[in-house]
C-alpha cells in the first residue's frame, strides 16, 4: 500500500507536468475602440488561445463572478504579436474568438474586469484593462442633410423623393444612425432605397434616396435625424487607428404637409388622380353594328402622375350614355403600356338612333396650379342598325348567298342563319305549333312497380361501384410513393437573392446559383462548378466568374465595400445582359 502511494506521488510530481508541458492557454479581452460613445451599448472581443487538444467551455464565461453571455465567432490562428509576446505558446496554437456586449455608460474612464473561462476544466483569467467613453461632438468632418423633393403642399396620391446626404472629409466609421425619412412611416414606399456616392472639391458625399407615395392628408414629422461615427487613419499594415473623440452630425426635423383635396368644384369624374394627364380613345370593334352588339373602346391616359393608382371614372353617368347604352357588368380591363395606362370599356347600344360613342371625361388635380382639370376623348362615330333591316356582311371565304333585301313576311328559313341571336319566329309572333302524335289510355299495368327491373338495376350499380373502388385501392397500393420536386430556374434563384438581401451570405449563395444556372440554360457552360474560380475566363462565363470572385472578395474582406443593394443591382444587370443581350 505504501509502495502504491509512493508511485502515485512520483507520477503527479514528475510524469504529469512533463506530459502537459505544451498545454498552455491564455485569455485576452478588450472593448472595441470604435464603439465607445456615451450611452451606447458597448461591444467587445474575447480571444481564447489554446492548444489543439484543449476544449473551451462556452457556457463557463464569468465577469465579476457573474455569468457573461458570449457569441462564438470563429476559430483562427492567433496574430504574430501574441506568439512573439508569449514564448510558451506553440506554433500549433489555436484562437477561439467570442463577442460580448455591455450596457452603455456615461462619458468617463472605466475598468473592464477580468473575464474567466474554463479551458479543459481549468479556469483561465484575462487581465483587467481600462477604456474611456467619450462624448460625441459635432465636427466639420461629418455632416448630414435631410431633403424632401418638390414644393409643398403635397396632396394624397402624389409621389415624392426623400433623401439624405452624408458629407465626409476624412475616413469615418459610422457607429450609429437614425434616419427616419427612409422608413417613411405613414407613407407608402415605392421600390427600394438607392445609394450613390460622388466627390466634390472638399467632401466625399454619400446620397441615400427613397421614393414614397403620400396616401393620407396630415402633417408628418421625421427627425431630428443624426449619425455618429469615429474618424480613423490606417497604419502601414492597414490596421485602423481610431481618434479618441466621437463625431456626431444632426439634421433638423423635416415636416411634410399633405393637404386634403378641396371640396369646392370637385368634378364628378374625379377619382383621386394627381399630376398632369392627357386622354385618348379608340374603337376596338367594328363601327357598323346592330342593336345589342358589344362595343369596346380603349381609353389611354398618359401623364406625369402616379399611373399605377389611376382609377377610370364610371362613364355610365356621363352625358350621352344613360338610356342609350348598356354598360358591361364587369369593371374595365386595365393594362400598363409603357408610360400610359389603358382601360378597355365595354358597352351595348340600345337604340338605332345612336350615331356615336360620346366623349368620355377624366378629371385630375393639378398640384402646381392647385386646381381640378378635365380632359376628354373625342366622340367616336358608329352606325347602329335595327334588327329587322340590317344583315351582317359575310365573312371572307364564305360561299353562301346573302340576300340584298330582307322582308319579315318572307319565308325566314333560308336566311335566319345570317342574323345571329334572334328567334325570328317568336319575333313575328309565330311560334312553332305543338304536335301530339297520339293519345293512349292509361291501363292498370302502367301503375305497377317494375320490381325485378329495379332490383337488377341497383344490383348492377352496386357491383360496378365495388369493382371501381377495388381498382382504385389496388392502384394506390401498387403505386410507389413519390415526392414531386419542382426544379428551380435561374430567375427563381435571382428572386430568392432579392428576398434575402438583408442576409449577405444567403444572397451571395443564391446569386452564384442564379448566374451559373443561367450559363447552363443558355448553353454557355456545362458541368458542375465547385468554385467560381473554375469557370472559364473568356466570354459570358468569364464575366460571371469576375463578378462572383469580386462579390466574394468584398464580402469576406470585412470592410464596407460590400453593399447588398449595389451587388444585387450589378447581378441583375449582368443577368439581363447574358439572358437578353442587353444591359
Amino acid at each position: 500500500m505504501v509502495a502504491l502511494r509512493l508511485l502515485l506521488l512520483l507520477l503527479c510530481t514528475f510524469v504529469l507536468p512533463a506530459y502537459t508541458e505544451g498545454a498552455v492557454s491564455r485569455v485576452y479581452a478588450e472593448i472595441d475602440a470604435a464603439r465607445l460613445s456615451e450611452h451606447r451599448r458597448l461591444e467587445g472581443t474575447i480571444n481564447v488561445l489554446h492548444s489543439p487538444e484543449q476544449k473551451v467551455d462556452e457556457s463557463s464565461f464569468r465577469m465579476e463572478k457573474r455569468p457573461l453571455t458570449v457569441e462564438f465567432v470563429k476559430i483562427d490562428k492567433p496574430p504574430k504579436e501574441y506568439l512573439e509576446a508569449d514564448p510558451e505558446l506553440g506554433g500549433d496554437t489555436l484562437m477561439d474568438v467570442f463577442r460580448f456586449q455591455l450596457p452603455g455608460k456615461p462619458k468617463g474612464l472605466y475598468i473592464l474586469p477580468s473575464i474567466t473561462v474554463k479551458v479543459d476544466g481549468k479556469r483561465q483569467r484575462s487581465i483587467a484593462s481600462t477604456y474611456e467613453v467619450t462624448e460625441s461632438q459635432a465636427s466639420s468632418a461629418l455632416e448630414l442633410e435631410a431633403i424632401v423633393d418638390g414644393e409643398p403642399p403635397f396632396y394624397p396620391g402624389q409621389r415624392t423623393t426623400v433623401r439624405y446626404r452624408i458629407f465626409y472629409n476624412r475616413s469615418v466609421e459610422l457607429t450609429e444612425e437614425h434616419l427616419p425619412l427612409l422608413e417613411a412611416e405613414g407613407f407608402q414606399k415605392v421600390g427600394d432605397k438607392e445609394i450613390s456616392d460622388y466627390q466634390t472639391d472638399v467632401y466625399t458625399v454619400q446620397e441615400i434616396t427613397q421614393e414614397v407615395r403620400l396616401d393620407e392628408p396630415g402633417v408628418f414629422t421625421f427627425g431630428p435625424s443624426y449619425i455618429e461615427g469615429v474618424a480613423y487613419d490606417e497604419d502601414i499594415l492597414g490596421k485602423r487607428v481610431y481618434d479618441k473623440h466621437r463625431m456626431r452630425a444632426v439634421a433638423p426635423a423635416v415636416h411634410i404637409a399633405v393637404s386634403a383635396f378641396p371640396d369646392e368644384e370637385q368634378p364628378q369624374a374625379f377619382t383621386g388622380a394627381v399630376g398632369q394627364y392627357s386622354m385618348k380613345g379608340r374603337l376596338l370593334t367594328p363601327s357598323e353594328i346592330q342593336i345589342g352588339d358589344k362595343i369596346e373602346v380603349a381609353v389611354k391616359i398618359a401623364g406625369t402622375g402616379d399611373l399605377d393608382s389611376i382609377v377610370m371614372p364610371d362613364v355610365s353617368c356621363q352625358p350621352g350614355f344613360s338610356g342609350f347604352f348598356q354598360m358591361g357588368e364587369y369593371p374595365p380591363f386595365e393594362q400598363r403600356d409603357g408610360v400610359t395606362r389603358e382601360f378597355i370599356i365595354a358597352m351595348r347600344p340600345l337604340s338605332a338612333h345612336v350615331t356615336e360613342v360620346p366623349r368620355m371625361e377624366f378629371a385630375y388635380f393639378d398640384p402646381h396650379g392647385r386646381q381640378y382639370r378635365r380632359v376628354y376623348t373625342e366622340p367616336i362615330a358608329v352606325a347602329v342598325h335595327e334588327l329587322s333591316s340590317y344583315t351582317a356582311e359575310p365573312r371572307a371565304g364564305k360561299e353562301e348567298e346573302v340576300p340584298k333585301k330582307y322582308s319579315p313576311v318572307a319565308d325566314l328559313e333560308p336566311h335566319h342563319q345570317f342574323i345571329s341571336g334572334v328567334d325570328w319566329r317568336v319575333w313575328l309572333g309565330k311560334p312553332d305549333d305543338i304536335k301530339i302524335e297520339s293519345v293512349r289510355p292509361l291501363v292498370a299495368a302502367d301503375l305497377q312497380r317494375p320490381r325485378a327491373d329495379i332490383y337488377w338495376l341497383w344490383m348492377s350499380l352496386a357491383a360496378a361501384f365495388v369493382l371501381l373502388l377495388s381498382q382504385v385501392i389496388w392502384r394506390r397500393l401498387r403505386a410507389p410513393s413519390r415526392s414531386v420536386v419542382q426544379a428551380l430556374g435561374s430567375e427563381d434563384y435571382l428572386n430568392l437573392a432579392a428576398q434575402n438581401r438583408r442576409d449577405p451570405a444567403k444572397m451571395s449563395q443564391f446569386l452564384e446559383k442564379a448566374l451559373v444556372l443561367l450559363l447552363q440554360e443558355r448553353g454557355l457552360f456545362s458541368g458542375r462548378v465547385a468554385s467560381p474560380e473554375l469557370l472559364p475566363v473568356d466570354g459570358p462565363a468569364g464575366e460571371v466568374r469576375e463578378f462572383l470572385c469580386d462579390m466574394h472578395n468584398k464580402r469576406f474582406s470585412g470592410g464596407s465595400d460590400f453593399v447588398a443593394k449595389q451587388v444585387l443591382s450589378q447581378a441583375r444587370t449582368l443577368y439581363r445582359h447574358i439572358r437578353y443581350g442587353r444591359g
